[in-house]
Order: structure tokens, then sequence, then C-alpha cells
């Protein structure tokens, strides 16, 4: 067992060598954290009816179309991925990239596949500047083949349309992740190959604002090797507060790849692996909670994608590190009146945005809002306590799960003394679908996590359920500002 460990741990240290940026944390293994609270009324899985819940008996790989999901308050849902690599990315599909002069095509039709089948909205893109920054003509970078629609805002392009077989119609966006990440852009931001490499290889304001004349929206990825003075005094508009790399390097993580590497025929479906080692994670969720205490910015959940770990193909005929299989895990969903660049940009500067452990079920109707004397506020707001008059929260349900109800919990939580957090007491779905509370807040930032037991997952995880199944943060809110 020690040599298949020392195998695993050396195609996974793959994982952590996508990042170009010198500024990312270790690669030990990371600190994660379960609130306080997150494990209390869990029922014990080996009493619970099969006939009680709508259990699933066949694991579907795709993800339901955002058609399915119930808009909020005027508002569509959009499920965009944020921080994505491929062949622009010099470590991206196996290192097959453009800048060794041998992109790799199937890699390319292997993630708009993957886009289509998981129904996303929107991709922001996120490669590497090393061979990004060389593509002298842009449109490249939306990764168009015949068949697409470019997407124009203002004479200008904005993203590539992908027409999908299943009527999905996702938007490609352009993107880096170096030092900061920005994504949405337009251009490059200097048509001097040296100088936009400069700047994409910058972490300063003037770098940041380099990005927005481009229309980017200028985030950090990796946020736990990020000093906290930086990110409170910068200008970023959103950060990671969960990165699948970091998960999947802890103890947990490796010792499940390992299973289904060395014994495939014991293990649940592939997909199912997240179950085993998804935690939250206490080094980036302080980041967040340090710097949102002093300004507001948008929490982003990073898929890192870059399919190029593991060849090794799994039961389902898919490789473990295949496009379709990391970016079902975790998803961000945006409030927009449209789906187009333009109002996926919009929302996550704005704030409208909460981050989905989406491997666990897609969630129904979620919603978080202040009302105050002058009408409604969304999240990434700031409102004065004399005008406040209630926070309420609207508890999701599992999407084309019956009688889930008793298993969803939602909690609000206020941050606190830099990384502590204090919690009101999780109220479940099943005593009260929406929440209302105007008692007891004070000045201050607050935010909502919903937790979930995923019991309609029970029989797909077989032997392992005692092991798989168990309470999980479902869903992050951003946070709104009492002041």
């Amino acid at each position: 067992m020690d040599k298949q460990f020392l195998s695993l741990i050396f195609i996974v240290l793959g994982f952590v060598s996508c990042s170009d940026s010198s500024s990312v944390g270790n690669t030990s293994l990371p600190d994660v954290i379960l609130d306080k609270g997150v494990t209390d009324i869990v029922p014990d899985i080996g009493e619970i009816s099969e006939n009680a819940i709508t259990m699933l008996t066949e694991w579907d790989p795709g993800l339901p179309s955002t058609d399915l999901i119930e808009e909020v308050r005027g508002y569509k849902i959009a499920r965009v991925i944020i921080h994505a690599h491929s062949v622009y990315s010099h470590d991206g599909c196996d290192g097959n990239s453009v800048e060794n002069g041998n992109p790799e095509e199937d890699c390319v039709l292997q993630l708009r596949d993957a886009i289509c089948k998981l129904n996303l909205n929107g991709i922001f893109m996120t490669d590497h500047a090393g061979s990004l920054a060389d593509e002298e003509d842009f449109r490249k970078l939306y990764y168009p083949r015949e068949g697409d629609t470019p997407v124009i805002e203002n004479e200008i392009q904005t993203g590539n349309q992908i027409n999908c077989p299943n009527g999905a119609k996702p938007v490609i966006m352009v993107g880096s992740e170096n030092d900061i990440m920005p994504i949405g852009i337009t251009a490059h931001p200097s048509s001097d190959i040296n100088e936009r490499k400069k700047i994409y290889g910058s972490v300063d304001e003037s770098a940041i604002e380099a990005f927005r004349k481009v229309n980017g929206v200028v985030c950090t990825a990796h946020s736990e090797g990020k000093e906290d003075n930086y990110l409170i005094g910068s200008s970023l508009e959103c950060m990671e507060i969960y990165n699948f790399h970091v998960s999947v390097l802890s103890s947990s993580g490796l010792v499940v790849l390992v299973d289904y590497m060395n014994q495939p025929e014991r293990m649940p479906h592939p997909d199912l692996a997240f179950l085993a080692f998804y935690e939250p994670l206490k080094l980036q969720l302080n980041k967040w909670y340090t710097t949102v205490e002093k300004r507001n910015i948008s929490p982003i959940i990073g898929t890192d994608i870059h399919r190029n770990a593991v060849k090794k193909v799994l039961s389902d005929g898919e490789r473990l590190d295949s496009y379709r299989r990391f970016m079902r895990w975790f998803t961000n969903f945006l409030l927009v009146k449209d789906y187009k660049p333009s109002e996926f940009k919009k929302a996550i500067k704005d704030g409208r945005i909460y981050v989905v452990a989406e491997g666990l079920g897609t969630p129904s109707g979620f919603d978080f809002y202040a009302e105050t004397k002058n009408g409604i506020v969304d999240t990434g707001k700031t409102i004065k306590k004399a005008d406040f008059k209630k926070f309420v929260i609207k508890i999701p349900e599992v999407t084309g799960i019956e009688n889930e109800d008793i298993y969803v919990k939602a909690r609000l939580f206020k941050i606190k003394d830099k990384s502590e957090i204090e919690i009101l007491k999780p109220i479940a779905r099943s005593e009260k679908k929406i929440i209302e509370i105007s008692e007891g807040i004070d000045v201050g930032v607050y935010a909502v996590q919903v937790l979930l037991t995923p019991m309609h997952l029970k029989r797909l995880c077989k032997r392992w359920a005692s092991e798989y199944i168990k309470e999980f943060v479902w869903i992050y809110s951003n946070t709104i500002r009492v002041e």
C-alpha cells in the first residue's frame, strides 16, 4: 500500500502544478473545518425506510437544465463554472498545449461535450498567460468550432455560444489565472506582447484596472496563499472560498482515489468519490471571513480543472479527471435577468451569487435577502441598521427528489472576530420553508449556509453509505452587511 500511496501522491501533485502563481499556498495537506453544528440532528441512515424518500438507483452523469430551477424575485438562475483550463494553459490537457505546437483537439472536444452535458449557462475559462498571451487572434481563446454563435454585445464579442445537441446554449468566456484571475475579458490588456505578459503576471491595482478596461471581473484563486492585508486592501471583486485541488489533497481524498484506482469493482459510481473528501476548507473560508468583514467581496467556488493528472479510465468509461466529472461537483449560481456574459459578470460584481456543492443535488428555490424601509436588498450589499426590517431565507428543495425536506436545513450566521462565526439554530425545511429573522440583528456581516444530508444517494453508495452519507454544507450564500 505504501507504494500505491507514493504513486498516487505523485499523480495528485500534478493538480497543484497547475498554477503559474508563486503566491499559491504550499502543497501540504490542507486544514479542513466542520463548522459547529454541521453534524447535529443527523439520523442513523440505517434506520431510513427505502420508501420514505426518493432513492436514486441510477446515477445521472449530467445536471438538470436551469429551466427546471425556480426563478426568484424575477431573477433567472445561471449555472456557471469559474476557473477552468484547457489547451491554452501550458499544463492543460496532459501538457499538449498550444505552447508545444501540438494542441490536443480531443481535449477541446471533451471540454465542449462536458459543458453541454452539464447544462451550463456559462464557463469562465482561466488559462495561464504563458500560452494565452502568445495568441494574437483573441477569438481563438473562446474555443470556437463549427456551428457556434459568437455573442456580440455593444459591438464587442463577449463570448462564444455552443449550440448543443441537447438544446443547451452555454457561453464560453475568456479569462486567465496567474497571481490574479481576471474573468470575462474581451481582449488582451495590451496589444504589445511583452507589456501584456507583464500585466497578466502582476497583482497591483494598475493591472486590475487594465483588465477592467477590457470588461473583466477581477478575482483571486487559491486565496489560502494570499496575505490578508492584500485581499482587504485590493479592489478584487471575488475570491475562492473552495478549490477542488486543495480539497483532493486531504488525507481522505488520497485514500479514496487509491480505492477507486485499485479496486474499482468495490466502489460506487466514480462521480460519488467526492463524498469521501468534500469538507469546507478552513484556510480559504477564513480568508473570506477576514476579508468580507472589512469590505464586500463575492465568494466563488473554483473547479480548477486541467484534465492533466490521472489518465486511468474508471468504471464509467471516463478518465478520473474528466471535464464532466470534476465540473459536475461544484458550481456557481448567479441571479441574472438574461443568460449572457454581461449579466453573468454584473451578477458577480454586484454580489448576486451563491456557491453550490451540486454533486449532492441541484437546489431549487434558494434565496437570501434583506427587507428594509427602502425595499429589498440583495446579497453583496450594505444596509443601515436603522433601515433594517428583516432577513428572509428561502430554503431550497432538491430538484427531482421527493420527501427530502427533513434532511435540508438553513442557518444564518454572523462573521465576527476575523475567522469566527456565530451561528443561529439551524431550521429544517420541513419545519419552515421560508425563514424570517427580524430580532437580534446588530451591526455586522451576515450570510447563510444550507446543509444537506443526501439520503437520496444512499442506495447508490452501496456498502460505503455509512461513510459517505453525512451532513454537508450544500450552499454558501454571499453576505449582507449591516452597519
